[in-house]
């Protein structure tokens, strides 16, 4: 039997805070206030020992190509321009944005409610007695840049943006500094406070919240209708001579919005740490991606993905309207071959709604994008058609090669609505695409249908020329009723061909397997001539009920691969690994002749719930890869990744199909407990199924060193690899070890997950009534004892605990060597 792994990574696509960074990029220097003081390190910003408490979710890992990252942990953005002119950073998730300005940040979140409707809310911390600070600045600088080709103005658009680690406000109070980072399980925070420097000054405010409360575990509840924040109640320490010593301290709630800290004893001439840490009920983590729906890849393997941002997501929002009004943003990404981090990050739009809904990458490297734009001022670049001519338009853009440029970037489109759906490119570089149109003024250069059949949409085929300067050819394929173009894909000869779902009884049909139409809607297949001036052949394809193509592929014989959603019970078969419809809807896989006239092959793919094929991808040796949508409990997996449906509304399925079997090679689940969907897939030509799509599941499976921790009301993109031949999932096998395991009272212990297995979440049991969820937690033992250690590591496979009986043996301090502190006169400060 062959093994099967998942090399992840979600798009949410967030470099690191856990990676070397490497990128194949220039970066420019950035041009905003703060000074140039040279590389700032995190780890270098507090002594060894406190160090070691921070580098919970910061430490080295090493990757390799079958060990991806499976959620990258958020980045700093530096404000350029993007943003409102009191902001200096944002960070752009899949929950929402954070605004970091002078006086303190703003959260602009987005969650769903139990019902999956779409909320909102701004919050917002403001320091009080302090004007906020003059400095704040980067932390362990990402060698890579974010881009916004916002407008139509190109002098307006901000590329080039340096991407951090982490941030610091300096002198938030005097003597005290704030510093934020990303780790592994989202947003840190720390105070930084000075020899001699008060902490009691220290008051935050916080506006927008529905409620503001202390838990009994200490942590602080700031309740908002996208989801709860909660601040873990605060750990602070001091690190003299070496030595880390805690203090008490815990949150002090002033008023309905303020809140304060309460200190026990410590030593005001040493370097105070007050770190609280926050969790999230809601989905912050990400570059934004709030859906994936086109995936493409490279000669160098590199991947590019194409999808939707959350609404305006480097804006700061109105409280009133709150984060999810504005409109939302194309964006594309490209991922280096390992999956380690973004190359680069484009957002591409205008004043309204765009969405990236298709993307292909021609052999140098230059990605081609495709979508819908509701935008007046959509970017443009040399365009073949300057306006906006109605409710949408078509949109193609050329990105340049590190994603900071357009080679060419045009409107397509009359005066009614039309969309993008698929692209496709030749050898020469020639643009295809496909989608539907209401427009009677549609530009159609053609001989074969030059006019709209006054139907309620038609599907078109156009094509540009490789330069972005002109339009080839240009048809209307659709009959009196609602036709829609989903996918496209086009042979060595430069013959487009296209599917979709027709509700025409007369959609134009030539040299076709099926003549007649078959039911409620049906599947058409249309491959048009090289020149575009004819049809080649264009057939129906379906049963009684509804059938609808969503995604297209050719090989290099010349027989084309569909993909899709049916609900007839009497959809064509042949050969089938499965001849018969397993419930409400199934997805299927039909590969038909070369000359149209006949199905070579023909299968269902579903169980008994909703089953829907969304993309399709065949590689030179006539393997093919389709990626698509699941609720069905009992799919008929074969050798799979992931055996079990992952307990949510729907999981993705990836099937692979080697020539001349009727059987997959896999066919397999691939989700968790909420809802996963994946949109398209992509083949790297040996073996790799590139996926995108979109989670809502805190446990989507990885094989991965890099733990994923999401909350439990957000969705994103994401973008997986499957490769033959890697070890398979299993369960986790727990392991651990410590910095300390014997030591005087109070011992302050770091502990350090060791586990195989790719385990995605932990539970520490310390032995002296406390326990944590951190992947790499600190404990503070209080009392002389032996205590025994366990530790629980869960996967979707399953869970494994170990225990070590008298692991920590903390002892008393003897009454005859009872030392004594001395403060120095000279003490040290942590500066950047």
């Amino acid at each position: 039997m062959k093994t099967r792994g998942l090399l992840l990574l979600f798009i949410l696509l967030i470099p690191l805070a856990a990676t070397p960074a490497v990128c194949g990029a220039d970066v420019p220097a950035y041009q905003g206030d703060p000074p140039d003081t040279g590389p700032v390190s995190l780890q270098g910003l507090l002594g060894e020992g406190a160090s070691a408490l921070l580098s919970k979710g910061m430490e080295e890992k090493t990757t390799s190509v079958n060990t991806w990252l499976a959620a990258m942990p958020l980045q700093f953005i530096a404000n350029g321009g993007q943003s409102d002119e009191d902001v200096r950073f944002v960070i752009i998730s899949d929950g929402g944005s954070i605004f970091f300005t002078p006086q303190g940040p703003i959260f602009s979140l987005i969650g769903r409610d139990d019902d999956e409707t779409l909320k909102s809310a701004v919050i917002t911390y403001h320091f009080l007695g302090t004007h906020g600070s003059d400095s704040i600045r980067g932390l362990d600088r990402i060698p890579c840049s974010a881009h916004f080709l916002i407008g139509k103005d190109p002098s307006q658009w901000v590329t080039g943006m340096e991407m951090y680690r982490g941030i610091q406000y300096d002198d938030l109070y005097p003597g005290i500094d704030l510093v934020y980072y990303g780790t592994e399980n989202g947003l840190k925070s720390l105070f930084v406070v000075a020899p001699k420097a008060d902490p009691t000054e220290i008051l935050i405010d916080y506006r927008g919240q529905t409620s503001l409360s202390l838990q009994p575990d200490g942590s602080l509840r700031i309740r908002t209708p996208a989801g709860d924040l909660t601040e873990l109640a605060p750990v602070c320490y001091q690190e003299i001579d070496g030595i880390v010593r805690p203090v008490e301290c815990s949150f002090s709630i002033k008023n309905e919005n303020t809140v304060a800290f309460s200190l026990g004893n410590y030593d005001p001439g040493q370097t105070l740490i007050i770190d609280p840490v926050m969790k999230y009920g809601l989905y912050l983590r990400g570059i934004g991606i709030a859906n994936g729906y086109g995936v493409a890849v490279d000669a160098e393997r590199n991947a590019y993905v194409t999808g939707i941002s959350n609404p305006t997501p480097y804006t700061v929002p109105d409280s009133a309207e709150g984060a999810n009004a504005g409109g939302t943003d194309a964006i594309v990404v490209k991922v280096n071959q390992d999956g380690t981090l973004p190359l680069y990050i484009t957002y591409l739009g205008g004043s309204d709604d765009d969405k990236g809904s298709a993307i292909s990458v021609d052999r140098d490297g230059y990605a081609y994008v495709t979508g819908t734009t509701s935008s007046t001022d959509f970017p443009l670049e040399n365009p073949i058609q300057a306006e906006f001519a109605g409710n949408t338009d078509v949109f193609l853009s050329r990105i340049g090669l590190d994603g900071s440029t357009l080679v060419f970037s045009t409107y397509l489109g009359g005066t009614g609505d039309d969309e993008g759906n698929a692209i496709a490119l030749d050898t020469d570089k020639n643009v295809y695409i496909t989608g539907s149109t209401d427009s009677i003024l549609f530009p159609v250069i053609s001989r074969y249908q030059r006019t709209y059949l006054a139907g309620q949409q038609d599907a078109y085929i156009l094509k540009i020329d490789s330069n972005g300067t002109q339009l080839l050819y240009s048809n209307y394929i659709g009959g009196t009723m609602k036709d829609v173009g989903y996918g496209v894909t086009v042979d060595e000869n430069n013959n487009p061909y296209v599917t979709g779902e027709t509700y025409s009884w007369n959609f134009p049909t030539k040299n076709a397997y099926n003549t007649i139409f078959s039911g409620y809607s049906d599947v058409f297949v249309t491959k048009v001539g090289s020149s575009g001036e004819s049809l080649v052949y264009s057939t129906f394809i379906g049963g009684k009920s509804q059938d609808a193509g969503r995604s297209i592929a050719v090989d290099e014989q010349g027989s084309a691969y569909i993909t899709g959603l049916t609900r007839s019970l009497n959809y064509p078969t042949m050969a089938a690994f499965q001849p018969s419809n397993g419930g409400i809807v199934d997805a299927f896989m039909s590969r038909i002749s070369p000359d149209g006239r006949s199905l070579e092959y023909s299968t269902y793919l579903g169980g008994t719930g909703y089953d829907e094929g969304r993309g399709i991808a065949v590689d030179s040796a006539r393997t093919v890869y389709i990626a698509g949508a699941t609720s069905s409990r009992n799919l008929a997996v074969i050798d799979p990744y992931q055996e079990v449906f992952g307990g949510g509304t729907y999981d993705a399925f990836v099937a692979k199909f080697t020539p001349f079997q009727a059987a997959p090679d896999y066919f397999t689940y691939l989700g968790g407990n909420g809802l996963d969907v994946a949109n398209a897939v992509a083949t790297d030509g040996s073996g790799g199924a590139y996926i995108t799509g979109l989670t809502g599941s805190v446990n989507f499976p990885t094989i991965d060193p890099y733990p994923t921790t999401f909350g439990d009301r957000g969705q994103g993109g994401f973008l997986a690899v499957l490769l033959d031949e890697v070890e398979p999932p299993r369960v986790p096998t727990a392991d651990f070890g410590a910095n300390v395991t014997r030591g005087m009272a109070p011992l302050v212990v770091q502990f350090q997950d060791l586990s195989t297995g790719y385990p995605t979440s932990w539970l520490w049991i310390f032995g002296d009534g406390n326990s944590s969820t951190d992947r790499n937690p600190v404990n503070s033992y209080e009392v002389p004892g032996t205590y025994t250690v366990n530790l629980t590591a869960t996967n979707f496979m399953g869970s494994n605990t170990t225990s070590r009986p008298g692991y920590i043996i903390v002892d008393g301090i003897p009454p005859t060597t009872t030392p004594t502190t001395t403060i120095p006169t000279t003490s040290p400060t942590t500066t950047i």
